[in-house]
């Protein structure tokens, strides 16, 4: 019975100093003390905790004077052992009452307060410094909650541990009422004075974390008082530093920037090669050099302002993106030989961007895509929706567009008037009578536009009646030639009327036509409608003048029978 009641004193020894050790470990470093200690609410409640303490404290002293005494007056050897191991247990446990003793005074402090210690160096640890202040930032931000959960669970755990001890003390006091054998009771007093400093250092335990938790409570700010605070903290000091940090990158890659514009012009390959292959290759390298001491600035001002967590994500944001361009390499190779001037995009030449011609104005990370004819037409792509295109050498003296503002124009669809918008989106025209057509770009070109703003020609066929047939290749045409002439003349200055020709074309089915031809300059692209009009009344005031008939067109309609079909006129 003896050797199994100091198995059970030896375990309970040794969990108890193990929940010792682990209350010892939960604790944080001596660093992240607060600077001022809050006062608790109340030195009565404090005082209460203490005295739930001591009370257990007291007696254990009690106990081990007793033991001691019991040793002294012990003879026999097993007896002295076995007090021996009482009296060692005991001062454990005394030992033990006395730290929640201090732990209880101490408070909240106290349960924080750890040793550090410095060990070997290694290599995993090495790699775990790169991101231990990610994960400090992380830990500071869930350490309330996660430190009051785990003080909740062990005061349940005590709780528990309490519990028991209560039922085997129960148990042993019913043993006893109902056993009188000696060597039995002096059993179950040694089992009855063990489970009974169990108890005791169960209720120091739950009076210590009770305490802990009610001042950790009372601690506890709002949670949008948290907030605010991480906020502020934020703004305070990550937010500044990477405000400073943004600015330096900005700061230095336009520096490098301008720096390197000072110099282009004085550099002997831009002067001497001009735009060719190795000026594109050291403005692709400057560049690169800009980012790259843009980015060596942002480092440096995480580094100076000790920011550690930011300087980590920084790192590892780098080494991802690194880690990341293995897979998108082909891409960005085929946009530096855009860059480079040797893809099947090149600088001035001609391409077609959303079926409208573009000069390639230049090559670059914003390619420069230019049309002279249009209203703001300019576009700046990036070089990666442009490297698939294919350019070409633009002949001599070959237009960008069909028409200028201000021109006028007949389309295919019989639209006749003034363009006075157009842009790389739409063109518009304004009509006669005031109303504007609007058309897209590329359905605009589409209509294949008739440009009258340079010169055009007026082509129209007119016929006379068969019985003028004697006169008509002779006189006919020199009358309405002359009539022709004296009219345009007298309505535009001469400067405007290129030729007038009128010449016998064709014997017709019911009339004798003549092809009219006037050819005009562009000032009267105005009045081509207007010129139309004047070209077929002077045809039919000839036709008066000289008694010339205008025929209808003659329609026979052959019938079965003998006589002949009437022939029925119709107009046109």
């Amino acid at each position: 019975m003896k050797p199994f009641l100091h198995l059970i004193l030896s375990v309970m020894l040794a969990s108890g100093l193990q929940a010792q050790k682990q209350s010892a470990e939960g604790g944080q470093g001596f660093d992240q003390l607060p600077a001022k200690e809050n006062a608790p609410k109340s030195t009565g409640e404090r005082f209460v905790a203490l005295q739930q303490v001591a009370d257990p404290l007291s007696e254990a002293n009690a106990d081990l004077e007793e033991l001691r005494q019991q040793l002294q007056a012990a003879e026999a050897e097993d007896k002295r052992k076995q007090l021996e191991e009482q009296i060692e247990n005991q001062k454990q446990l005394k030992l033990k009452l006395r730290q929640n003793f201090l732990d209880t005074l101490g408070g909240v402090e106290a349960a924080e307060y750890e040793d550090t210690s410095t060990g070997n160096f290694t290599l995993s640890e090495a790699a775990a410094d790169v991101v231990q202040p990610f994960v400090n930032s992380v830990r500071d931000a869930t350490a309330s909650p996660r430190e009051l959960d785990q003080l909740r669970t062990r005061l349940l755990d005590w709780k528990e541990r309490k519990r028991k001890a209560q039922t085997i003390l129960n148990r042993i006091e019913s043993y006893k009422e109902a056993n009188e054998d000696p060597n039995l009771r002096s059993e179950f007093e040694l089992a009855e004075r063990f489970w009974e400093g169990q108890r005791a250092k169960c209720i120091s335990e739950i009076g210590v974390l009770s305490s802990q938790i009610k001042e950790r409570v009372e601690k506890q700010r709002p949670f949008w008082e948290m907030l605010s605070d991480l906020f502020s903290d934020f703004f305070r000091t990550k937010g500044l530093n990477l405000l400073y940090a943004f600015l330096t990158g900005v700061v230095s890659f336009l520096l490098v920037r301008k720096l390197y514009d000072f110099l282009r012009p004085y550099s002997p390959v831009h002067r001497k090669s001009g735009n060719s292959l190795g000026s594109r290759i050291a403005d692709i390298l400057a560049v690169v050099f800009a980012v790259l001491v843009a980015i060596w600035g942002v480092l440096l001002v995480f580094y100076i302002r000790g920011d550690w967590f930011l300087l980590t994500l920084t790192v590892l944001l780098l080494i991802g993106i690194v880690w990341a361009s293995k897979t998108s390499i082909p891409p960005y190779v085929e946009q530096v030989r855009t860059l480079l001037n040797l893809g099947s995009i090149r600088e001035m030449e001609r391409v077609v961007y959303e079926g409208i011609p573009y000069e390639v104005k230049s090559l670059g990370f914003l390619t420069v895509l230019h049309n002279p004819a249009l209203q703001g037409g300019e576009y700046r792509i990036p070089v990666r929706h442009v490297m698939n295109m294919i350019s070409r050498e633009p002949g001599e003296k070959e237009p960008w567009f069909p028409t200028q503002v201000g021109e006028w124009v007949v389309l295919a669809d019989e639209t006749y008037g003034k363009v006075v918008n157009q842009t790389p989106e739409q063109v518009v025209v304004l009509r006669l009578g005031g109303s504007r057509k609007t058309y897209k770009a590329a359905d605009f070109l589409g209509q294949q536009p008739e440009n009258l703003s340079h010169g055009y020609r007026i082509s129209c066929t007119f016929g006379i009646d068969y019985q003028h047939q004697p006169t008509s290749t002779t006189e006919v045409p020199e009358i309405m030639e002359r009539a022709l002439t004296h009219a345009l003349l007298e309505k535009y200055d001469k400067d405007t009327v290129i030729s007038i020709n009128v010449e016998f074309v064709s014997a017709g089915a019911s009339s004798l036509d003549y092809q009219i031809l006037v050819d005009v300059s562009g000032e009267l692209a105005s009045r081509y409608q207007a010129t139309n009009r004047l070209i077929q009344k002077v045809c039919v005031d000839a036709c008066n003048e000289n008694g010339w008939v205008i025929p209808f067109t003659q329609i026979t309609l052959h019938q079965a029978s003998d006589k002949p079909a009437p022939q029925l006129p119709s107009e046109d």
